[in-house]
This record gives structure tokens, sequence and C-alpha cells, in this order.
């Protein structure tokens, strides 16, 4: 957890006022949802996890613990154990830093830690969600707009890019579908082998075929075809003169105005109803 805490939200690194929350890193699971909110209004927050792998980071770490506007200890049975918690909280009142105590169990809460009596105290317990304690810990002594910069928002989760990704993937499909079926016919009923006469249309092909009795379209079945009822006007006005002796196109009274090219190449145009009866 850990690991999560330091990738989702990494530690201040500049020289603005910032927040030092210090925490076992026993706690990393539990500080996460606080965590979450102080980034989220935008607090600066440094912390360190784990012990220094040399000198230099150790004293990096005293020096950024030193330059913190505010201190802030999450107090717990971890953070009891932990030298390095303890240890942060004697130099902090040391050098009399501005402090804050979270308690966030029912234990100790000052001698055992060696935290003096007037430093203030938030009982995590009185309150309902990490939102309420974070809303109190802003509005508590010490704490001040000069902590605040821009609000850092964690990146989505593996699980949540997953499927991110794949709600893309699927718009992608369905857009790509819909522009093959329009654009190239990728959907439309194959043509019958013994068709003679293709239709690329599929709503002429499908009135032709209605037309015929819903056998093959062929030459000598559409040779006497003089009247079509259609559901749609074809996209392509060229396919009616594959059928010799059409003469009477039947569309929707809805597509009347469309209808108008069709009067023109020739044909008489008969309205029905838009239900199609």
């Amino acid at each position: 957890m850990s690991k999560t805490l330091t990738k989702r939200y990494p530690a201040y690194g500049g020289e603005e006022p910032y927040l030092f929350l210090c925490f076992s890193e026993a706690d990393a699971k539990r500080v996460l949802p606080l965590m979450e909110r102080l980034c989220a209004r935008g607090c600066r927050v440094w912390y360190a996890l784990g012990r220094p792998e040399s000198m230099d980071e150790r004293r990096e770490r005293a020096a950024r613990m030193k330059g913190a506007a505010l201190t802030v200890f999450y107090l717990s049975d971890a953070a009891r154990a932990d030298t390095d918690v303890k240890g942060a909280a004697l130099a902090a009142q040391e050098r009399g830093a501005r402090m804050l105590c979270v308690d966030a169990d029912e234990g100790d809460s000052a001698l055992s830690f060696g935290l003096a009596e007037s430093v203030p105290h938030l009982k995590a317990r009185a309150y309902r969600s990490a939102a309420e304690l974070e809303e109190a810990l802003a509005h508590s002594e010490g704490f001040s707009q000069e902590l605040i910069g821009s609000a850092r928002l964690a990146p989505p989760s593996p699980l949540k890019k997953l499927a991110l990704t794949l709600a893309a993937l699927s718009v992608l499909v369905l857009l790509t579908a819909f522009a093959g079926g329009k654009l190239f016919g990728w959907f439309a009923p194959p043509i019958e082998r013994s068709d003679t006469i293709a239709f690329t249309d599929t709503a002429l092909r499908s009135a032709v075929r209605a037309a015929v009795g819903g056998g093959a379209i062929t030459p000598e079945s559409v040779a006497e075809l003089a009247s079509l009822r259609l559901s749609e006007l074809p996209e392509d006005d060229s396919e009616l003169a594959l059928l010799p002796a059409l003469k009477r196109l039947e569309i929707p009274q809805s597509k009347a105005a469309e209808a108008l090219r069709l009067l023109d190449e020739g044909y008489v145009v008969a309205l029905y109803g838009g239900s199609g009866k």
C-alpha cells in the first residue's frame, strides 16, 4: 500500500509552504483517504516512508521536516512503536514547530509518544468520514491558506484505466460498425446466389424482392414490374433503371419532399401513410 500511496500522491518537493504529514509506513492504507482529501483540496503535502538509505537522504529528510509550515502526526499503535515517527515528534517540539496530532485510535495520545500537552488533537473517530476529518484539519489552529496550491487528483488506478480503455474501444467499435454499415453496407443482407440483378441499395433490393414474391431477382422476374412500393428512397436513383417496366413508385408520405427528383425522372409518385398501410 505504501507504493500505491507514493505513486498516486508523490511527496511535495518544492519550496512553497507545505504540510509535513508524519505517519508510520504501516499506516499507509489508513492514511490514504486523508491524503486523497488533502491533495484534492490542493494542500502541499510532504512525507517520508521507510528508513533513509544514506546519510544524504537522512539530512534531506531532516531539512524537509524542519522546513514544514505545519507538522501533522497520525497517532496509532503502529506510530507509537515507530522510532522514526517518535523522533520526528520530539525534534519538531524542540524547534517549536507548529504541530497537530490526529488520534487514529483510543490509545495514549500524548505521554507515551512524547507530545506536550499543548499540542492540539483531532479525534479521528469523532468524524464519520475522511472528508469530515480533513475538513476539521483544514479549519484547525495552525492550518493556513499558505499551504494550499493547485488541487492534485490521483491518476486513475490500473483497473479504472482498463475500464476507460475498454469503454473507448467499445465506442470505437460501434462507430466503425455504424460507418461501415452506412458507407459500405457491411451488414446488408447478402445477395442471393440465384439473383442475376444486383442492387447495392438494401432498401431497394428488399422492395424488389417483395415485389417479385420473395424469389430470385432476374431480368425475367422484373420484366413486367411496373409499380414498386418503397419504405425508403434509394440513395442512388440510377439503380431504378434496372427495372425496365417501372413507371410508378409508392413512397411514405413523410418522404414527399425528397421525392421531387423522382417526378423529374419521369416516375409517377404515389404517397402512402407514415405507417406504411
